[in-house]
């Protein structure tokens, strides 16, 4: 309710009034005690999505290089009501409905357009990644995407699940574990990686050390500038 010029720097503004700044005001009125909390709970009772919130992509949106058979899972983090999720390959399209992953295998080499329809019953979004598929070219010209490698397995599993990957120059990594809303329940790696081979083993827990329940989750894989994603069913 006034200049807070000491934030700056800290703090990011994340959020705008359009409407009833009076509410903000009587909030800003309620008696607070020495620690500036107030005495009288202020409660927030419901919240409403005004809009069709993009939230992060994997693999992010643009350019995306991937070998020719190899598998390759797209994920969309949205936010608002009843929204419905129109995947296609050029103009054709391939799935429908509330599922905000697509996985498919380019075949052949070439470029691809990838194009998902976001939308909700008043808004929506077309999120558009561009694959280029490769094949024959020398390795010493290949991307640094094909510079990594990440494999998962058993998959499905019950008691612990083994993450291997591989990299081929020395990278910053993070691997994460993300459940079908978008949010994170394990941090596996965060530390820089000389080259070579690595496993991690994760048995199914959260970072609290809960037991995840049954269900999809996705074990995302950064490698410098390179991201990896794979699919993990968990069955307790």
């Amino acid at each position: 309710l006034a200049p807070t010029p000491h934030l700056d720097g800290s703090y990011a503004i994340f959020g705008e009034i359009i409407e009833g700044l009076d509410v903000v005001m009587d909030i800003g009125e309620v008696p607070v005690d020495d620690n500036d909390r107030p005495l009288t709970p202020v409660n927030i009772n419901s919240v409403d999505i005004l809009d069709l919130i993009i939230g992060e992509t994997m693999p992010p949106l643009g350019e995306v290089e991937n070998t020719p058979g190899a598998p390759l899972m797209f994920y969309i983090e949205a936010y608002g009501e009843n929204l419905n999720y129109d995947w296609y390959l050029e103009d054709e399209l391939l799935q429908s409905g509330q599922n905000f992953i697509f996985e498919h295998s380019f075949t052949q080499a070439g470029e691809f357009i990838v194009r998902c329809h976001v939308s909700s019953a008043e808004f929506q979004h077309d999120l558009i990644w561009q694959v280029n598929s490769a094949s024959g070219l020398d390795e010493a010209a290949l991307p640094e995407m094909e510079q990594t490698r990440f494999y998962v397995q058993p998959n499905p599993f019950m008691d612990s699940v083994t993450l291997s990957y591989e990299i081929k120059t020395p990278s910053q990594v993070e691997l994460e574990i993300y459940n079908l809303k978008g949010q994170i329940v394990g941090r596996m790696e965060n530390e820089s990686k000389a080259v070579g081979s690595y496993q991690v083993i994760w048995d199914g827990k959260d970072c609290q050390g809960r037991k995840v329940p049954s269900g999809i989750y996705l074990a995302k894989l950064k490698a410098g500038r390179e991201s990896r994603t794979h699919k993990i069913m968990v069955l307790n």
